[in-house]
Parts: C-alpha cells; structure tokens; sequence
C-alpha cells in the first residue's frame, strides 16, 4: 500500500514539472502585440471574393476589427456581403524555425444583398433537405465568426497572407451556406 502512494506523489510530482515546463515554452514564444496599426487588401473564398480592411485599436494592441466587402457566389445567385468582425490577435513563434504567426478569432455581424434575375430560381433556404426559393431581392442579416491564422512578411514587403474560417448564420432570410473559408493577402502599414 505504502508503494501504491509513493507510485502516485512521484508521479503528481512529474506532472506539475512537466506543466510547468510547458508552460514557460508557450509563454517564451508568445507574442502579445499586433506588429502593424492597419491592413488593406484581398480575400478569395469558397463563396465571398472581394476586399478586407483590418484596423488595430491601437498599434501595441491585439484587438481591432475586420471589415470585408464581399461579391458573393452564395446559393448559386451573385450578391453582395459586408461583414464586420471585433478581433483578438495573439502572436506566437514555431520553435526551431521561428516562423511568427498570428492566431486570429472573434465575432460580428453580416449583411447581405442578392437580387432576384430570372429566369434563374434565385436565392434560396433549405426546408427539409429541400432547396425553397425566395424569388425575390434578398436582404439578409445575421452574426459570424471567424478563425484564422496569419503570417506577416516583416523582412521583405509590407504584406500579411492570412487564412480564415467563418462559419456564420443568418437571422434575416437565412441561405443555405454556413460556412465559408478563403486566403486574404493585405498591405500593412506600421
């Protein structure tokens, strides 16, 4: 019995090392400001190509926001989006090859417009598995979020390359897409 305990202390012992050690790893790599003040550039997506402007609070900070003017290819029908974002941005380095990239989350809203051209059916929702169409012009509103990594090419050009995911849900006329995600590139201006 006596064995039984000491098994266990020796290895509660270890683990509190091992957190230990880990967690100085993760914090001797992170980085807690965002490197430029704003970014103006392009996204490619699954379903939304168009332009994206981020803006940090202020430039030793890590939130700012997103704004993404979108022409939308969403339920087969061409439209338009604008969707803003609130962002956390947090820095951190791959160990060995140093290589500084930004994990970037957070919230917001998203608007829509997609116009109604026959003979073509139109923007539609689904209903039981089955596509239901609004035969009309769409004005749709609702929330997003948005998951993404970013790199910023510091040495050569003022540039970021960032991918993203943005699963989102319309309130107002909701689509059949949820989700979508692209590549955006963006000047960076310090």
């Amino acid at each position: 019995m006596v064995y039984f305990f000491l098994y266990f202390a020796i290895k509660f012992e270890m683990m509190k090392r091992t957190s230990l050690i880990c967690t100085f790893f993760i914090l001797s790599f992170a980085n807690s400001q965002a490197q430029y003040h704003l970014g103006f550039g392009v996204r490619f997506g699954k379903l939304n190509n168009g332009v994206t402007f981020k803006e940090f609070f202020q430039a030793d900070q890590t939130i700012g926001m997103e704004l993404q003017l979108n022409s939308s290819l969403i339920a087969a029908t061409y439209g338009y989006s604008l969707k803003g974002f609130l962002l956390d941005q947090i820095g951190f380095r791959i160990p060995y090859i140093q290589l500084p990239l930004d994990f970037v989350f957070g919230g917001g809203l998203q608007f829509g417009y997609y116009p109604y051209n026959p003979p073509d059916n139109g923007y539609y929702k689904i209903e039981s598995g089955e596509p239901v169409y609004y035969r009309k012009n769409v004005f749709t509103a609702g929330v997003a979020a948005n998951i993404g990594l970013e790199y910023e090419l510091r040495k050569t050009i003022p540039l970021t390359i960032g991918i993203d995911a943005i699963p989102a849900y319309d309130f107002l006329n909701p689509g059949p897409d949820w989700f979508d995600f692209g590549v955006n590139i963006r000047y960076v201006i310090r």
